[in-house]
């Protein structure tokens, strides 16, 4: 009996440890997945931020040299800069993939967190996997605030 009873321990311990395995590689497949899975999806989803409103204003006095201020317009993040004197907005959209852009007021450049697209304060690329430039955005200036409708 006690023999019977020691071939019946020993023939449970590899069901229970194939279970155990199945079991472990399983929850690491789970987790594996939404540790993928989530910032897979934040990224793809619009800001809840994001409105539909008509017009964008910029009041000028805001905006200094060699800076940028960020807005919503439509939908589209639009970045508007200030150089050399100059106003100029653009979609912040990367052309490539659609991240947005981030202004380096020190070297006068958008660049793109995702692939490192660079692009000069005129729009146009200057390096990485891009050769489209920033999509400009028409604005008016009236009573020194930019208005982009």
């Amino acid at each position: 009996m006690n023999n019977a009873s020691h071939a019946q321990d020993s023939s449970s311990k590899p069901s229970d440890r194939r279970r155990f395995c199945k079991m472990a590689i399983g929850g690491m497949a789970v987790a594996s997945a939404g540790m993928v899975g989530y910032p897979v999806t934040t990224f793809l989803k619009l800001p809840k931020s994001m409105s539909q409103q008509g017009s964008m204003e910029v009041p000028l006095a805001d905006l200094a040299e060699g800076t940028a201020i960020w807005g919503e317009h439509l939908g589209r993040q639009i970045a508007v800069i200030k150089v050399d004197g100059q106003v100029r907005a653009f979609n912040g959209a990367c052309p490539h993939l659609g991240c947005v852009v981030q202004w380096e007021g020190a070297t006068r450049t958008f660049k793109c967190p995702c692939h490192g697209a660079v692009f000069s304060d005129n729009g146009k690329p200057v390096a990485g996997p891009v050769n489209a430039p920033l999509e400009s955005v028409p604005f008016q200036i009236q009573d020194d605030v930019l208005r982009i409708t």
